[in-house]
């Protein structure tokens, strides 16, 4: 696995741990949302804000990547073409965010 690198690791900046650019133990946060769970986590934060009156304007906006989201199935096929190495890689690498997070790690058996 390549990235074209913009950090001094040689990785892309989106693809970097969460937990390097937010230090998620040192921010006070009441509700972290899992955007592939969107727009029902949505709902969640509208409701705490108590903004549920727009609603239909958060619903309406497309996210800032503006691209449809892979579905669990096609996740699945795209992890089927790794090879252990990568997978390993990327177990290791966002470790700690699919702790601190919530995520299963990469099943090394797909």
């Amino acid at each position: 696995m390549r990235h074209r690198g913009r950090d001094d690791k040689g990785n892309n900046g989106h693809w970097r741990p969460t937990i390097e650019w937010c230090d998620l133990c040192q921010n006070d946060l009441d509700i972290i949302i899992q955007l592939e769970q969107e727009p029902e986590e949505l709902m969640v934060l509208l409701d705490k804000l108590q903004m549920m009156q727009y609603k239909s304007n958060f619903l309406s906006k497309h996210n800032s990547s503006s691209h449809r989201s892979a579905s669990a199935d096609e996740i699945k096929e795209y992890v089927k073409q790794l090879n252990k190495e990568q997978k390993e890689y990327l177990n290791k690498m966002y470790a700690a965010d699919f702790e601190m997070l919530g995520y299963d790690p990469i099943d090394m058996t797909a």
